[in-house]
């Protein structure tokens, strides 16, 4: 056997293989690693990513395109004034409607590359990285209109990488599950321009006044710069931070090719011109009165849907008119020297402080007010100012708060008077009267002037009810209203609309029951439509969905109208009313620059020490009322008269009022007969019916002391007025006009030696047993005027020099037979 010496074949081979480098073994555990540390990086990237990756996914995606609408309000001429909206006030579009401008606009602000990316721009991420690690802070974001849109839909508002995180993952989500198109339809109806515009067209209506698809190119860019930082461009608050941002997206559409740069250049010399507000604001009592009708007519979970047209009966002019002169007329008030209360600048000033020190500011104090006018043919309300500011105080004063309201009751007296077989011309005593019969201000002593309504105080003995109602007196009123009767006369106030728990004392007469503004207004409606009442007062005609179905509609307008009151009561009130306008207690309203109206009456309120004052009143299409006092009743100041503050509010509304109802005059009712009354007597007048004026001197002056009253026509008086008989002051009044002569000695009815014709006057009754031809009762030329039987003194005195000053004559020169405008009464 042979042995060969020498390697092995497996020894051989060995020998030949090169050893592994270093580096390569190296390289290899790297990549090991490498690998490893990938799968374990991707793991742990997964379980972190996780959580933001399944919240992404947990949302509901419907809730994108499922948008609150806000409801559009429209006054009575169909001019829109406002929107409700529960939470966001939002006009949603059709992404068709939106200007092309408006769209390249945002695209070149907000996201250049959104037709291109899956809802992240990783390329602007990148960017966004850098410039910022550059600038070693956070200057430039990468949000893309899809993220954005996502973050806005689902309120994912908090400043974490956590929130961007899901962000993207929702981006993604959202690009999978829309269109390009409906992403930007969905976000221009969701993203926030600041000043609670919520939508691009809620921000064209709120700040150009237009519907979106009408912006041009500048409000297009304006409105697009906003989004950034809506509160910081708003135009409303800086004009020049706004005009930079609008330039710099005009430089932006420049950029990405939409415009030229000299297209660019020439827009951007335009100035900015926003919108003036002409809507009602919802800081108001009325904008919350209406939204509260409207809950209350669907109800508050199809209210809560929103996205109808509600149709109301206030006309914006008149609204703003109205919360514009209460404002200025009690900002009057507080500067009067003898107001010595916390004013209304003052506690804006509080509060501005009490906000600075980051606390709470105190209930007001200032001295308020309210007005409602309502539309006398059908109760529908024109304008309501519930308070001087809704943000101060949310108690709406106007329709909820109950206050005393003094002399401005006392008309409800007089009118159930004259229902029950009185009239303006029944006496009625005007002395002092026992407190037990009133209890104001105590339980025993005398009544005195409680509420009065001027400084010059006094008792006038007997005088006409008009009088009494005239100069609103209280012991008269009192009197009146114990001939009809406390009980019927509390149920006469229900009648009329007066809901409020009246005090069953006769006290209420003088009106010390708390009452609302709207009653007392729906009340004196009587008065301008001859006993006839609305139903109800309201606010709402209609209520419709976005496509013009009516969901709710009010009653037919005036169907309603409830007969409380006689007509010709109700026009005997009114007569009296319309006298307090021109010698009673609002006698200034002629100096606050009251219009000549066809017709208006009114009556004057103040409270019991000044703490509450009113005014009602009214001329034939609208009824307006006026309160104003503390919150927590206090005296405005000694001598507060309701002619003083209340008032000049009533007579601004109301010759502002002229421009959309245009007042008509207030007929007599058909039925009946006008007759000369005696305003001293209450008695049919007679041609003697004449007294001095008080002060007339040495040259007596006189006046007819009649007024013509209107009375059913079976209403008989009985007797002619026995105080002024021919040897009174209307014998004295002849026998001065006998004696004149003329020049030359002639005399009054010819030569100084003829004699003339004198009158004959009857001194007493000559008749016995029935008066067939009214002899004993004759009929005065004013209760059946006649053109015919007028007496024409130029034709009788000729060319008489005769002295005016001692003969009542008119501008013409004719001798006043009749009674002219009501007389003015001299205590």
């Amino acid at each position: 056997m042979a042995y060969r010496f020498g390697k092995t074949g497996s020894e051989s081979a060995s020998r030949r293989r090169k050893p592994v480098p270093w580096w390569w073994l190296w390289l290899t555990k790297l990549s090991k690693m490498a690998v490893f540390g990938i799968v374990i990086g991707g793991i742990l990237l997964t379980l972190f990513l996780r959580p933001f990756y399944k919240k992404a996914y947990s949302l509901d995606l419907s809730e994108v395109d499922d948008l609150e609408a806000a409801s559009l309000l429209y006054d009575r001429h169909g001019n829109q004034m406002g929107e409700d909206f529960r939470v966001q006030n939002r006009l949603p579009v059709k992404l068709e409607q939106v200007p092309k401008e408006l769209i390249r606009a945002l695209i070149a602000a907000e996201d250049s590359r959104f037709f291109e990316h899956r809802g992240v721009d990783w390329i602007g991420v990148g960017r966004a990285v850098l410039l910022n690690f550059k600038a070693g802070r956070r200057t430039q974001g990468a949000s893309t209109i899809t993220q954005q849109l996502g973050r806005q839909s689902f309120e994912l508002l908090d400043k974490s990488y956590g929130r961007k995180l899901t962000e993207a993952f929702l981006a993604h989500r959202i690009e999978k599950e829309f269109s390009k198109e409906e992403i930007l339809e969905h976000y221009l109806n969701r993203i926030f321009f600041g000043h609670g515009f919520h939508g691009v067209n809620a921000a064209a209506k709120g700040y150009f006044g237009k519907h979106v698809s009408e912006v041009n190119i500048e409000e297009a860019a304006m409105l697009c710069g906003l989004i950034k930082a809506p509160n910081i461009f708003s135009p409303l608050r800086n004009r020049d931070r706004a005009l930079g941002a609008r330039n710099h997206v005009l430089d932006r559409m420049a950029a990405e090719g939409f415009i030229t740069a000299s297209d660019a250049e020439r827009v951007k010399k335009r100035p900015i011109v926003t919108n003036t507000l002409t809507s009602i604001s919802r800081s108001t009592h009325a904008f919350h009165y209406i939204r509260e009708q409207i809950t209350e007519k669907l109800g508050e979970k199809e209210a809560a849907k929103g996205g109808f047209r509600v149709f109301t009966t206030l006309d914006l002019y008149l609204q703003q008119r109205a919360e514009r002169s209460l404002r200025e007329r009690l900002e009057e008030v507080d500067a009067r020297e003898e107001f010595q209360h916390q004013t209304y600048a003052q506690y804006v000033k509080l509060v501005k402080e009490a906000r600075a020190k980051g606390q709470r500011a105190p209930a007001p104090k200032y001295l308020q007010g309210a007005l409602l006018a309502v539309d006398n043919d059908d109760g529908g309300i024109v304008a309501l100012v519930g308070g001087r500011n809704f943000q101060h105080f949310q108690y709406n004063l106007a329709t909820q708060a109950k206050r005393p309201a003094g002399s401005a009751f006392k008309p409800f007296v007089f009118a159930l008077a004259f229902q029950n077989a009185m009239f303006p011309g029944t006496i009625v005593t005007d002395k002092v009267i026992d407190n037990k019969y009133v209890q104001i201000g105590g339980a025993d002593g005398l009544l005195g002037e409680w509420a009065v309504e001027t400084k010059e105080q006094s008792y006038l003995g007997d005088i006409t009810a008009r009088k009494a109602l005239v100069l609103s007196k209280n012991a008269a009123t009192v009197r009146l209203g114990l001939r009809v009767g406390l009980e019927a006369f509390l149920d006469f106030v229900k009648e009329i609309g007066v809901e409020s728990e009246m005090r069953p004392y006769n006290s209420s007469f003088l009106g010390s029951s708390e009452v609302t503004l709207a009653e007392m207004c729906k009340a004196y409606t009587i008065f301008p439509n001859g006993g006839l009442r609305p139903k109800d007062l309201y606010i709402i005609r209609e209520i419709q969905d976005a496509d013009g179905n009516a969901l709710y509609t009010s009653e037919a307008p005036g169907a309603d109208l409830v007969d409380v009151l006689d007509e010709i009561p109700a026009f005997q009130t009114h007569n009296c009313l319309q006298e307090v306008m021109k010698t009673g207690t609002a006698a200034n309203a002629d100096d606050l620059g009251m219009q000549a109206f066809p017709a208006v009456g009114g009556k004057t309120g103040t409270a019991y020490d000044f703490t509450d004052v009113w005014f009602l009143g009214y001329n034939s299409r609208v009824t307006c009322g006026v309160w104003s006092g503390f919150i927590n009743p206090k005296t405005i100041y000694p001598g507060a008269f309701s002619h003083e503050i209340a008032l000049p509010i009533w007579v601004d509304f109301m010759n502002a009022s002229t421009r959309t109802f245009k007042p008509e005059p207030i007929l007599a009712p058909e039925e009946g007969k006008m007759i000369e009354i005696c305003t001293v007597s209450g008695q049919v007048a007679t041609d003697n019916c004449y007294e001095q004026l008080i002060g007339s001197g040495s040259s007596p002056r006189y006046e007819r002391t009649t007024v013509l009253e209107f009375i059913p026509t079976e209403f008989h008086l009985t007797g002619t007025c026995t105080l002024h008989s021919p040897n009174s002051a209307a014998e004295e009044l002849r026998r001065e006009t006998e004696s004149i002569t003329l020049s030359g000695g002639a005399g009054l009815y010819g030569s100084a030696n003829t004699e003339g014709p004198k009158p004959v006057f009857v001194r007493e009754s000559t008749i016995i047993g029935l008066d067939p031809y009214s002899a004993l009762h004759p009929p005065t030329a004013a209760m059946q005027p006649k053109e015919e039987e007028k007496v024409d003194t130029e034709k009788l005195v000729t060319k008489a020099n005769v002295v005016k000053e001692k003969l009542p004559l008119d501008t013409k020169g004719h001798m006043r037979l009749e009674m002219p405008a009501p007389i003015e009464f001299v205590d």
